[in-house]
């Protein structure tokens, strides 16, 4: 069973891939909506929230684990080894990394929560090969998405536009899960900017990594669990939550 860990409804952006591309799956979904957002939480908490998770998932059956929240994978990575036996792990790192083309432009703008920013996990990984970043945090635009709260979503995503054009970054890496969830709004913001801006999505590689290590022959099973109710959760699962 693929087990998907986030702290809300980041992680459904990765799940409608799976979804799609193996539809047969077992799933369990795990949102930590009690604790939502993770963005600005430290380390030592984002560690201590992501093994709780991780225990409840494999507790319901995963054994494939899919670290979905880029705050999370940022912090978690050197403690993989220390989980419960028998468990495999994916996080966004490699697949975030691996999605942007060869022939992007660079540098590479990285759009993401303050804690995956300060991790310096995506920058330290483009500076191996030589390729330069530029940082655009957010706080609020996690949040602002969970909520569906599309005004804020829309004024937050027009100043990051806006600030990518006054940094002349012409490539925009979408480095947390919940940011595709408003793809569509990046695109019409790129679109109102006049400028020239390529956006990538990396969930697609990020379930392609999942579907490459997990066992996808099962009956289509779906779960949900939550550390607290959340209405606007399941509106955004109602529609990935069957293999369509």
């Amino acid at each position: 069973m693929i087990g998907i860990f986030d702290s809300g409804s980041g992680g459904i952006s990765v799940l409608r891939h799976i979804r799609r591309m193996a539809p047969a799956a077992d799933i369990v979904y795990f949102a930590d909506t009690k604790h939502m957002p993770y963005g600005e939480r430290t380390p030592d908490e984002i560690t201590t929230l992501t093994l709780a998770g991780v225990r409840q998932l494999r507790d319901a059956g995963a054994d494939t684990i899919v670290i979905a929240c880029n705050s999370a994978s940022s912090v978690f990575q050197p403690l993989t080894q220390l989980l419960l036996g028998g468990a495999s792990f994916i996080d966004t790192i490699e697949p975030t990394v691996l999605s942007v083309p060869a022939n992007a432009t660079r540098p590479i703008g990285i759009v993401a929560t303050p804690t995956t920013i300060r991790s310096k996990i995506f920058q330290s990984q483009f500076a191996r090969c030589g390729i330069p970043t530029i940082d655009l945090p957010s706080a609020t635009l996690a949040t602002a998405i969970e909520h569906s709260a599309f005004t804020n979503i829309r004024h937050i995503i027009r100043s990051i536009i806006q600030d990518a054009v006054r940094q002349h970054c012409t490539t925009l890496l979408l480095c947390c899960t919940h940011y595709p969830l408003a793809y569509d709004i990046f695109l019409q913001e790129i679109r109102r900017s006049n400028n020239n801006i390529l956006l990538i999505d990396p969930t697609i590689a990020i379930a392609r990594s999942a579907i490459c290590r997990a066992s996808t022959e099962g009956t289509g099973i779906f779960k949900v669990i939550t550390t607290e109710p959340s209405e606007t959760l399941h509106h955004h699962l109602r529609a990935v939550s069957s293999p369509t």
